[in-house]
Protein backbone atom coordinates (compact mmCIF):
# COMPACT_ATOMS: atom_id res chain seq x y z
CA UNK A 1 0.00 0.00 0.00
CA UNK A 2 1.43 3.12 -0.96
CA UNK A 3 0.49 6.27 1.93
CA UNK A 4 -1.65 8.50 -0.13
CA UNK A 5 -4.18 10.52 1.62
CA UNK A 6 -7.09 8.73 0.41
CA UNK A 7 -5.41 5.48 1.79
CA UNK A 8 -4.84 7.21 5.22
CA UNK A 9 -8.02 8.51 5.28
CA UNK A 10 -9.68 4.62 5.52
CA UNK A 11 -6.56 3.69 7.90
CA UNK A 12 -8.10 2.78 11.35
CA UNK A 13 -6.87 1.02 14.24
CA UNK A 14 -7.88 -2.33 15.00
CA UNK A 15 -10.20 -3.54 17.44
CA UNK A 16 -8.62 -4.34 20.98
CA UNK A 17 -5.03 -2.74 20.35
CA UNK A 18 -3.81 0.78 20.85
CA UNK A 19 -2.19 1.39 17.69
CA UNK A 20 -1.41 0.12 14.70
CA UNK A 21 1.92 1.08 12.41
CA UNK A 22 1.29 1.29 8.52
CA UNK A 23 4.15 1.13 6.37
CA UNK A 24 4.40 2.19 2.91
CA UNK A 25 5.17 0.06 0.09
CA UNK A 26 7.24 2.19 -2.48
CA UNK A 27 9.70 4.08 0.78
CA UNK A 28 11.36 1.61 2.84
CA UNK A 29 11.07 2.45 6.15
CA UNK A 30 8.20 5.22 5.34
CA UNK A 31 4.86 4.30 7.74
CA UNK A 32 1.92 5.84 9.90
CA UNK A 33 0.83 5.03 13.52
CA UNK A 34 -2.64 5.25 14.14
CA UNK A 35 -4.28 5.24 17.74
CA UNK A 36 -7.22 3.59 18.87
CA UNK A 37 -8.46 7.28 19.30
CA UNK A 38 -7.86 8.30 15.57
CA UNK A 39 -4.38 10.00 15.63
CA UNK A 40 -2.59 9.50 12.73
CA UNK A 41 1.83 10.42 12.75
CA UNK A 42 4.41 9.74 10.24
CA UNK A 43 7.01 8.01 11.20
CA UNK A 44 10.32 6.99 9.89
CA UNK A 45 11.51 3.48 11.04
CA UNK A 46 15.29 2.65 10.55
CA UNK A 47 17.60 0.13 12.20
CA UNK A 48 21.33 1.72 13.61
CA UNK A 49 23.99 0.12 15.48
CA UNK A 50 21.52 -3.08 15.29
CA UNK A 51 18.48 -1.46 17.22
CA UNK A 52 15.37 -0.76 15.40
CA UNK A 53 14.59 3.09 16.04
CA UNK A 54 11.60 5.32 14.77
CA UNK A 55 11.72 9.06 14.06
CA UNK A 56 8.50 11.17 14.18
CA UNK A 57 7.87 13.26 11.17
CA UNK A 58 5.19 15.03 12.29
CA UNK A 59 0.74 14.70 12.57
CA UNK A 60 -1.00 13.73 9.56
CA UNK A 61 -2.86 16.53 8.96
CA UNK A 62 0.07 19.17 9.64
CA UNK A 63 1.98 17.37 7.01
CA UNK A 64 0.39 16.23 3.83
CA UNK A 65 1.28 12.91 2.80
CA UNK A 66 3.98 14.32 0.13
CA UNK A 67 5.34 16.33 3.12
CA UNK A 68 5.89 13.43 5.40
CA UNK A 69 7.50 11.32 2.31
CA UNK A 70 10.19 14.19 1.74
CA UNK A 71 10.87 13.77 5.18
CA UNK A 72 11.19 10.16 5.31
CA UNK A 73 13.61 10.33 2.03
CA UNK A 74 15.63 12.71 3.69
CA UNK A 75 16.22 10.80 6.78
CA UNK A 76 16.62 7.30 4.55
CA UNK A 77 19.43 9.27 3.16
CA UNK A 78 20.99 10.21 5.95
CA UNK A 79 20.59 6.56 7.47
CA UNK A 80 22.41 5.09 4.47
CA UNK A 81 25.24 7.78 5.09
CA UNK A 82 25.73 6.05 8.05
CA UNK A 83 23.58 8.55 10.17
CA UNK A 84 20.76 8.38 12.97
CA UNK A 85 18.47 10.83 12.42
CA UNK A 86 16.75 10.20 16.14
CA UNK A 87 20.26 10.47 17.61
CA UNK A 88 20.99 13.48 15.81
CA UNK A 89 17.80 14.81 16.63
CA UNK A 90 18.33 14.33 20.45
CA UNK A 91 21.55 15.94 19.96
CA UNK A 92 20.43 18.65 18.94
CA UNK A 93 17.35 19.18 21.38
CA UNK A 94 19.84 19.06 24.00
CA UNK A 95 22.19 21.19 22.63
CA UNK A 96 19.43 23.33 22.71
CA UNK A 97 18.42 22.84 25.86
CA UNK A 98 21.85 23.58 27.52
CA UNK A 99 21.82 26.65 24.70
CA UNK A 100 18.96 28.09 26.67
CA UNK A 101 20.05 27.29 29.99
CA UNK A 102 23.49 29.15 29.29
CA UNK A 103 21.34 32.03 28.19
CA UNK A 104 19.24 32.15 31.35
CA UNK A 105 22.41 31.76 33.45
CA UNK A 106 24.10 34.48 31.48
CA UNK A 107 21.07 36.78 31.80
CA UNK A 108 20.89 36.21 35.97
CA UNK A 109 24.68 36.99 36.41
CA UNK A 110 24.32 40.29 33.78
CA UNK A 111 21.70 41.34 36.68
CA UNK A 112 23.66 40.32 39.48
CA UNK A 113 25.35 43.64 39.87
CA UNK A 114 28.59 44.53 41.85
CA UNK A 115 25.44 46.93 44.49
CA UNK A 116 22.83 43.58 44.21
CA UNK A 117 25.85 41.38 45.62
CA UNK A 118 27.04 43.41 48.47
CA UNK A 119 23.05 43.25 49.36
CA UNK A 120 23.71 39.46 49.02
CA UNK A 121 26.61 39.79 50.58
CA UNK A 122 25.19 41.81 53.86
CA UNK A 123 21.95 39.40 54.39
CA UNK A 124 23.70 36.33 54.45
CA UNK A 125 27.36 35.80 55.33
CA UNK A 126 27.03 38.66 57.31
CA UNK A 127 23.89 38.27 59.11
CA UNK A 128 25.74 37.00 62.05
CA UNK A 129 28.13 39.60 62.36
CA UNK A 130 27.69 42.93 64.46
CA UNK A 131 24.70 45.55 63.14
CA UNK A 132 27.45 47.86 63.66
CA UNK A 133 29.69 45.55 60.71
CA UNK A 134 26.63 45.07 58.98
CA UNK A 135 26.46 48.43 58.32
CA UNK A 136 29.63 49.57 57.66
CA UNK A 137 31.32 47.01 55.46
CA UNK A 138 28.65 47.18 52.68
CA UNK A 139 28.94 50.60 53.12
CA UNK A 140 32.91 51.14 52.63
CA UNK A 141 32.49 48.58 49.77
CA UNK A 142 30.03 51.10 47.87
CA UNK A 143 32.30 54.26 48.69
CA UNK A 144 35.34 52.48 48.16
CA UNK A 145 34.13 50.59 44.73
CA UNK A 146 31.21 53.59 43.63
CA UNK A 147 31.79 53.65 39.59
CA UNK A 148 31.77 49.67 39.37
CA UNK A 149 28.57 49.68 41.43
CA UNK A 150 26.55 49.16 38.68
CA UNK A 151 28.47 46.48 36.51
CA UNK A 152 27.63 42.79 36.47
CA UNK A 153 29.81 41.50 39.28
CA UNK A 154 31.13 38.49 37.18
CA UNK A 155 32.30 41.04 35.04
CA UNK A 156 34.95 43.19 36.93
CA UNK A 157 38.47 42.61 36.57
CA UNK A 158 41.04 42.71 38.95
CA UNK A 159 42.57 45.05 36.88
CA UNK A 160 39.73 48.10 37.76
CA UNK A 161 39.50 46.82 41.34
CA UNK A 162 43.77 47.73 41.80
CA UNK A 163 42.77 50.95 40.22
CA UNK A 164 39.86 51.59 42.74
CA UNK A 165 42.60 50.22 45.01
CA UNK A 166 45.39 52.37 43.95
CA UNK A 167 42.91 55.96 44.18
CA UNK A 168 41.81 55.55 47.71
CA UNK A 169 45.05 54.06 48.88
CA UNK A 170 46.78 57.25 47.52
CA UNK A 171 44.47 59.55 49.67
CA UNK A 172 43.76 57.02 52.67
CA UNK A 173 45.90 54.03 53.02
CA UNK A 174 44.38 52.52 55.97
CA UNK A 175 41.05 52.80 54.27
CA UNK A 176 42.14 50.72 51.44
CA UNK A 177 43.41 48.38 53.29
CA UNK A 178 40.10 47.88 54.60
CA UNK A 179 38.32 47.80 51.47
CA UNK A 180 41.11 45.28 50.37
CA UNK A 181 39.99 42.93 53.58
CA UNK A 182 36.14 43.02 52.88
CA UNK A 183 36.53 42.77 48.93
CA UNK A 184 38.67 39.68 49.40
CA UNK A 185 35.66 38.69 52.02
CA UNK A 186 33.07 39.20 49.48
CA UNK A 187 34.02 38.03 46.62
CA UNK A 188 35.87 34.95 48.05
CA UNK A 189 32.32 34.27 49.29
CA UNK A 190 31.24 34.51 45.86
CA UNK A 191 34.05 32.12 44.39
CA UNK A 192 33.25 29.25 47.02
CA UNK A 193 29.57 28.96 46.42
CA UNK A 194 27.54 31.97 46.13
CA UNK A 195 25.55 33.66 43.01
CA UNK A 196 28.95 34.41 42.02
CA UNK A 197 31.08 32.16 39.64
CA UNK A 198 34.06 34.32 38.03
CA UNK A 199 37.72 33.90 37.01
CA UNK A 200 38.16 37.74 37.80
CA UNK A 201 37.28 37.07 41.47
CA UNK A 202 39.17 33.97 41.42
CA UNK A 203 42.17 35.64 40.35
CA UNK A 204 41.72 38.55 43.02
CA UNK A 205 41.04 36.41 45.78
CA UNK A 206 43.95 33.55 44.82
CA UNK A 207 46.74 35.29 44.33
CA UNK A 208 46.30 38.88 44.56
CA UNK A 209 47.63 40.92 47.64
CA UNK A 210 47.71 44.31 47.92
CA UNK A 211 50.96 46.28 49.19
CA UNK A 212 50.78 49.52 50.93
CA UNK A 213 53.02 52.36 51.65
CA UNK A 214 53.02 56.02 52.64
CA UNK A 215 53.41 57.80 49.35
CA UNK A 216 56.95 58.97 49.08
CA UNK A 217 58.17 60.67 46.09
CA UNK A 218 55.83 60.36 43.49
CA UNK A 219 55.53 56.89 43.81
CA UNK A 220 52.51 55.19 44.14
CA UNK A 221 51.32 53.51 47.09
CA UNK A 222 49.38 50.26 45.88
CA UNK A 223 50.62 47.68 43.81
CA UNK A 224 49.55 44.07 43.38
CA UNK A 225 52.01 41.07 44.17
CA UNK A 226 50.99 38.08 41.98
CA UNK A 227 52.37 34.99 43.77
Amino acid sequence: MKLTKREIDGLACPPGKRDAMFMDEELRGFGIRVTEAGSKVFLFQYRFAGRVRRLVLGPYGDLTPAQARRLAEEARGRVLAGGDPLGERKARALAAQAEMVRRTAEAAADALTLDVLIDRWQIGPLSDRSPSYRKEAPARLRSGLSVLLDRPARSISTTELQVQLDDLASRHPVAARRLHALGRAMFGWAERGGPVRSDSFAGLISYARLLLCRPSDGVAVGHLVRG
